[in-house]
């Protein structure tokens, strides 16, 4: 009886499918005289606008010097105070703790500041904030300059050293809400460097917490740091300053560079005419310009420099073609570079950090300054210019477009014109706020140098603000 229904069934299906046939049959002769029915529809959507997050950068407060070298977490103390300037919208300013400074509040603390996001692409509602400090102390000397940078959960510190008489000191502040719980790797000359007790480092949210690079890293002259956080970011910076005998010879902070790729920029690259006559003896080979890079990967690179001098009368060197060997730090002498101002472009066929140092007379002593990579500008820039001796923006464009940007600030409004692979120089007010508008694409830096020593920070782009999306309803 089974058998008879399964064959009942499969005639069945034949015939239909017979039928079919002559049905599609007639369709497709009825198709050019009957109008079909649409059956599409537009999927439902909506458009949805994030609220943005407040604008949020932290600032390291007063230059510190070491009170103890008993624990890798520092006992510092502040040496004078620190001068800090904003820029752009008006900032919540608050005051962090820093429980490593045996110093309390007494030259300043760190800082966080904070501005409400909106969609305005007007530079003037962006938050910038840097700054300066000078020193002339028995075992510090020299000019100190930083901006205030955003917090970030994986950042490369590409400075320092920790030979004989060179003092670098790890700061981290965490301005957000959470704690941070802090990773560090370090690198040197000689590869990958063993460091126990920097893994699960806890930043609370609110604090700064100071470490010496020594206690890590000793005896390295190239130190290479990579700071990754879990739960809140922070922003890290290192402090370095040298004494070489009895005199001191210099201090800098030094912020965060770009992150690995195989294009970094540096602007504002000061080669000094009045470099050290020391520079070149062998005890003071670190008054060289040099340019530091690492390469974290498994293949050694290949490295191009190119250079874009600045000024109508500078032309630029021929390029330069290095071999960097993975995972270990390198330093590129510059030292035959004409005294001027330079913007070095790094190609390479691995990604890789770097960093700039370059060396000046400052009065009867020496002073250095520290210029990490920087990313590119948007279509609006903030940033501030706290006290300091004669400065000024190094404003390059390595692109194909010239570039018509206007510079609003210390009391003047400027239109500044720059043409496909050069840079310009233009003379900035102390203790004051700017804005940029038209530099996409242009990387910036502001440098200081006079009798009291040389120092810089990069201008950093602005995240943007939260962007509509669109959500597709299902």
């Amino acid at each position: 009886m089974a058998n008879t229904r399964r064959a009942a069934a499969v005639g069945g299906r034949i015939v239909s499918g017979v039928v079919g046939l002559a049905l599609a049959g007639a369709a497709i002769f009825a198709a050019g005289t009957v109008q079909l029915p649409d059956l599409g529809r537009e999927a439902p959507r909506t458009s949805v606008t994030p609220e943005g997050a407040s604008q949020l950068r932290a600032c390291a407060g007063p230059l510190l010097q070491l009170a103890s070298t008993d624990t890798a977490l520092a006992a510092v103390q502040s040496i004078g105070a620190v001068n800090t300037t904003l820029s752009g919208r008006d900032a919540a300013q608050e005051p962090l703790a820093s429980p490593d400074n045996t110093s309390g509040d007494a030259s300043g603390l760190p800082l966080r500041l904070t501005a409400p996001t909106d969609d305005s692409s007007d530079a003037a509602a962006l938050l910038a904030g840097a700054q300066s400090q000078f020193a002339d102390q028995e075992n510090v000397f020299g000019a100190a300059a930083a901006d205030c940078a955003e917090p970030s959960a994986n950042s490369w510190v590409v400075a320092g050293s920790t030979e004989v008489g060179r003092t670098s000191l790890l700061v981290l502040t965490n301005p957000t809400a959470q704690d941070a719980v802090v990773d560090l790797e370090f690198s040197g000359e000689d590869g990958p460097i063993q460091a126990p007790g920097s893994q699960g480092i806890i930043v609370q949210t609110g604090q700064q917490k100071v470490f010496s690079l020594a206690a890590f890293a000793p005896n390295v002259v190239m130190p290479v740091v990579h700071v990754t956080t879990r739960g809140g970011q922070v922003s890290a910076v290192i402090q370095q300053s040298v004494v070489r005998g009895l005199t001191p010879t210099g201090v800098d902070w030094a912020g965060a560079t770009v992150a690995p790729r195989t294009e970094v920029t540096i602007p504002g690259f000061v080669v000094p005419g009045d470099i050290p006559a020391t520079a070149n003896d062998d005890a003071y080979d670190d008054q060289a310009p040099v340019i530091r890079v690492f390469v974290p990967g498994e293949d050694d690179a290949d490295v191009a420099l190119n250079f874009i001098g600045e000024g109508d009368d500078q032309n630029a060197p021929a390029p330069l073609s290095v071999t960097v060997p993975h995972q270990s730090a390198g330093e590129i002498n510059l030292a035959s570079l004409d005294p001027g101002n330079y913007t070095i472009v790094l190609t390479s066929t691995q990604p890789l950090v770097a960093a700039g140092r370059s060396t000046a007379v400052a009065g009867d002593k020496s002073d250095f300054a520290w210029s990490p990579a920087s990313d590119a500008l948007g279509a609006a820039a903030s940033f501030a210019v706290p006290a300091g001796q004669n400065p000024v923006l190094h404003l390059s464009n390595p692109g194909s477009t010239a570039l018509d940007a206007t510079l609003d600030g210390g009391g003047e409004n400027r239109s500044l014109t720059v043409m496909p692979g050069t840079a310009v120089t233009v003379p900035l007010t102390e203790n004051s706020g700017y804005t940029l508008t038209g530099a996409v694409g242009a990387f910036g830096r502001v440098v200081y140098s006079g009798d009291r020593g040389i120092a810089g920070f990069s201008i950093a782009p602005t995240n943007p603000a939260a962007d509509t999306v669109t959500v597709y309803v299902r």
